[in-house]
């Protein structure tokens, strides 16, 4: 029996040809997609972070900063001496366009006269740590996989009484808020779809959608619903007019589920809660009403309610208050172009599929949570578009280590095997 390096080795886009077919029929449906994930061990120490990354706060652990963020900054440092695996192209963009937003935000921050520091020490942690993983100089596959795990551990300790209770029942523990917890689930369970064998995926999927029922979040049901249609329609629309469609059907659907049934069946009892959010989305209007359009600083995306202080709970909102419209349109820019990718005609692997059903997450958790863009889980999102992006633009020309390299030694590995 031969075996051609050529074919059954490794493509020249770089994908393990174990993992994934390079192209498939156009209008392919999602269950026969491949994955571009390949057998891989784990990176201990990249899992290491991506479970730290996972996490604000964890028993044993006092620190100034929250963990993620200290965790954040070690990881930077241990990845800015990795080699990248990926050239950024024509995405180098991002780093000076980066730099620009900042000294803008820094800037309307000063204006307003409001602290900034550590705000955009902490959006910088996560951009920065977006750039890298995604350039390949961290193992993503490690990172998903540790964050999923560190989700599992936290559901255990949750209903075991050993992390803590804070929403009466509703499941969060170490992920603190019920919201941030159901974001966190969706974020990494859908992507993490991307990069895990096909066989895999029914099962991350259910799991996900068992456990963000379990936290309560009705934003993020709806926004798991509006992944699952993404992904069951998407591979069959090859133009941007049938995707714009489905993405209003989705908008108009979840605006019928709140305006007439969110307080319906197990959610009957929302009331209460329902009428704060109204009270924290009145007072909202209020301060944006009086923000200048270029915005009024950084961390002023609070109001103050009964003397308490809340977050906005719409990110959008979040993102005219800090930046102004620019921030919000940049945002929304960089979302659409490197995850919705809409010059990309046909979907040819299930990695790019659940990259652009995590964006559709993001999008939909972001009309209904506060600080859903500037997450620890967003890096990850973030990281894989970047990744999927870098692979699809050009990858030949991308790629740092040599095809003739890779091809020899997995050749030379595979034909060993076959030998014994």
């Amino acid at each position: 029996m031969s075996i051609s390096p050529a074919t059954n080795l490794v493509r020249s886009s770089g994908y393990p040809a174990d993992a994934i077919a390079d192209s498939q029929p156009p209008g392919a449906w999602a269950w026969t997609l491949p994955t571009i994930s390949s057998k891989s061990s784990t990176h201990l120490v990249d899992a290491l972070f991506g479970l730290l990354l996972t996490f604000r706060i964890l028993p044993g652990i006092p620190a100034p900063l929250p963990v993620s963020d200290l965790a954040g900054i070690i990881f930077i440092l241990i990845l800015l001496f990795r080699s990248p695996r990926y050239r950024l192209g024509r995405a180098e963009l991002l780093i000076p366009g980066g730099l620009v937003m900042a000294t803008y935000l820094i800037a309307v921050s000063i204006i307003n006269d409001v602290p900034w520091t550590r705000r955009i020490g902490h959006i910088a942690i996560l951009l920065a740590l977006a750039l890298l993983i995604g350039s390949g100089r961290a193992h993503l596959p490690s990172l998903l996989r540790a964050s999923a795990l560190g989700i599992l551990v936290n559901a255990g300790l949750f209903y075991t009484g050993v992390a803590p209770d804070e929403y009466g029942g509703f499941l969060t523990g170490y992920l603190e808020d019920k919201n941030h917890a159901a974001l966190t689930i969706a974020m990494i369970g859908v992507t993490l779809c991307g990069f895990v064998r096909r066989r895999y995926i029914i099962p991350i999927l259910a799991t996900t959608g068992g456990l963000i029922w379990l936290t309560g979040s009705r934003t993020t049901l709806g926004a798991l619903a509006a992944a699952a249609l993404w992904i069951l329609l998407r591979p069959r629309m090859r133009t941007v007019l049938p995707r714009a469609i489905l993405g209003g059907i989705i908008v108009f659907g979840l605006n019928i589920l709140v305006n007439n049934y969110s307080q319906e069946g197990a959610f009957a009892d929302r009331t209460g809660t329902d009428a704060l959010r109204q009270r924290i989305d009145d007072a909202v209007q209020v301060k944006l009403e009086s923000t200048p359009p270029y915005g009024g600083g950084l961390g002023t995306a609070t109001v103050e309610i009964d003397e308490k202080t809340w977050f906005f709970h719409n990110a959008y909102d979040g993102l005219r208050q800090e930046g102004g419209w620019l921030l919000l349109v940049v945002f929304l820019v960089v979302f659409v172009w490197y995850g919705l990718r809409p010059n990309r005609q046909e979907i040819t692997n299930f990695t790019q599929l659940a990259v652009e059903a995590a964006v559709i997450v993001e999008l939909v958790c972001a009309w209904k949570l506060g600080e859903v863009f500037f997450s620890t889980q967003t890096v990850l999102l973030l990281a894989a578009m970047l990744q999927v992006y870098l692979k699809d633009h050009d990858p030949e020309d991308l790629l740092i280590t040599t095809q003739e390299e890779t091809v020899t030694r997995r050749y030379r590995q595979a034909l060993a095997t076959h030998n014994e």
